[in-house]
């Protein structure tokens, strides 16, 4: 798992879509919780929202280099 202000490029299980994200939180049993890295830089995110951050659940999305 990633800390906190990594990215992690995540590709979704069902449809394919894959996704860069900056890492706020991370759990094993509930995934990343994080921003999309082309709107944010890990520098700043002390400062967004929480409406910005997104869950993504190891169940539909999975880790890719």
């Amino acid at each position: 798992m990633k800390r906190r202000g990594q990215k992690v490029k995540l590709q979704h299980i069902d449809s394919g879509e894959e996704a860069e994200v900056v890492v706020v939180l991370s759990d094993s049993k509930m995934g990343y919780l994080g921003a999309l890295s082309s709107e944010i830089s890990p520098l700043v995110l002390n400062f967004l929202e929480e409406d910005q951050w997104w869950w993504y659940h190891p169940s539909e999305w999975r880790e890719i280099k």
